[in-house]
Formats: C-alpha cells, sequence, structure tokens
C-alpha cells in the first residue's frame, strides 16, 4: 500500500505526461487525434466552402495519415509498441495504395490521383516530425531532471 502511495506521488511529481514511456506515447497521440480531428471539423465545414482546390480536394488527403497514426500508436501503446520510422511510412504506402488504387475498383466516386498519395506521405512525414520533437523535448526534459537530482 505504502508503495501505491509513493507511485502515486512520483507520477504527479514528475508529471504524468512523461512519467512512463506508454503514458506518454498515449497523451501525445491522443491530443495530436483531437487537435487534427478539430482541423478536419474546420476543414469540412468551413474551409471547402472557400472553394479553394488545397482545401476541397487535398488538405484531408494530409490529415488522413495524422489521423490514423495517431489512433494506431495509441491503440499500440496498450502493449508496448508504437510505429515509428520507416514503419511509419510503410504503413502509409499501403494505405495509399489501397485508398488509390484498391478502392477505385468497387467504389464509383473514388478515383486515383497522385497527389493524394504525395498528401499522404506528407502527413506522415508531419506526424513524424511531431514525433521527433516531442520525443526529443522529452529526452532533454528529463536528463536534466536526473541531473538536478544527481
Amino acid at each position: 500500500m505504502k508503495n501505491e502511495k509513493t507511485n502515486q506521488k512520483e507520477v504527479v511529481k514528475n508529471g504524468f505526461f512523461w512519467r512512463s514511456r506508454s503514458n506518454y506515447c498515449r497523451c501525445f497521440n491522443i491530443i495530436i487525434f483531437i487537435i487534427v480531428f478539430m482541423i478536419y471539423l474546420i476543414n469540412h465545414n468551413l474551409l471547402k466552402k472557400t472553394e479553394n482546390i488545397f482545401f476541397m480536394g487535398y488538405f484531408n488527403d494530409l490529415l488522413a495519415p495524422i489521423l490514423l497514426l495517431a489512433f494506431s500508436n495509441f491503440l499500440l501503446s496498450f502493449y508496448g509498441k508504437e510505429l515509428k520510422g520507416k514503419n511509419i511510412y510503410i504503413v502509409i504506402i499501403i494505405c495509399s495504395i489501397y485508398w488509390e488504387f484498391i478502392t477505385p475498383l468497387y467504389k464509383k466516386n473514388s478515383v486515383c490521383d497522385v497527389l493524394d498519395i504525395i498528401m499522404y506521405m506528407c502527413g506522415a512525414s508531419i506526424y513524424s516530425f511531431l514525433r521527433f520533437l516531442i520525443e526529443r523535448g522529452r529526452k532533454h526534459g528529463t536528463k536534466s531532471s536526473r541531473i538536478k537530482k544527481g
């Protein structure tokens, strides 16, 4: 019982967001998912009405891999796993092939567009970059806290 209280104090003291790798991964991906989903809603309800070709046709393609990767990594974090590095791009390439080449075979209003694939890869790169920035900040934060304690 005493260890549980000590662990709870450590979680509060060190912050839930950075306490463990799985908590960090879950929080990061939930935050990314919520923000990108809100941007999607803004695009769907406001920006598409501007009749700008980017917002009408490609912005959602940029957001889709970010949502997919954030949700996938959120689920994988419960198993101590996560998509990172080249695996991110492998998943997005597989999804691109399906969405752009297989879906048009059975969905009449779907067409193959190479620019969509470019947007998917850009979205994966944005997710990877955000992950890199947060991971870098996390590593520097833990090093500085170790120095202060030591």
